[in-house]
């Protein structure tokens, strides 16, 4: 089983359909206070054709 994350299960998310957008879910975690660097962020977003 391979260790994903939760910004890698965001990007499975929105590749499923489950999710119409990242970005705002990444920012709300963000906000909640877990570490997102911009490297990280930006490749996520990137991944999910955002």
């Amino acid at each position: 089983m391979a260790i994903i994350g939760t910004a890698g299960l965001l990007v499975r998310a929105k590749l499923a359909g489950a999710v119409d957008k990242v970005r705002p879910l990444l920012l709300a975690l963000r906000d909640d206070g877990n570490f997102l660097n911009d490297r990280l962020f930006e490749a996520v977003l990137a991944q999910s054709g955002e």
